[in-house]
C-alpha cells in the first residue's frame, strides 16, 4: 500500500523482503527448516514417494493438467471433473 503509485519500488521491495523473510525463517525455525527439507526431498524423489502429501499434490496437478489438455475447448466442468479424474487416475 505504501508503494501504490510507484510500482517499481514496490516490486523491488518485494524482491528483497520475500527472500529475506524466507531465509530468516529457514535459519531460525527448526519446524520450517524440517518441512522445507521434507518437501524438497518429496519433490526431487517424486517417483518413489507418490503417497506423501507433496506427492499426492503433484499427482493431482499432473492429472488435472491432462484433463485440461483433453478438454481444452469446452472444459470438463465441475460436474464432470470427478468422472474425468477417475479415468485419468486409473
Amino acid at each position: 500500500m505504501n508503494f501504490n503509485y510507484n510500482k517499481v519500488k514496490g516490486l523491488f521491495a518485494a524482491l528483497i523482503i520475500i527472500p529475506v523473510v524466507f531465509f530468516s525463517a529457514y535459519q531460525t525455525s527448526t519446524m520450517f527448516n524440517e518441512r522445507m527439507d521434507r518437501a524438497y526431498d518429496n519433490i526431487t524423489n517424486y517417483s518413489e514417494r507418490k503417497g506423501t502429501s507433496v506427492g499426492l499434490r503433484i499427482s493431482f496437478t499432473i492429472n488435472s493438467w491432462e484433463i485440461i489438455k483433453e478438454n481444452a475447448l469446452l472444459g470438463a466442468g465441475t460436474g464432470d471433473f470427478p468422472n474425468e479424474f477417475k479415468k485419468i487416475n486409473s
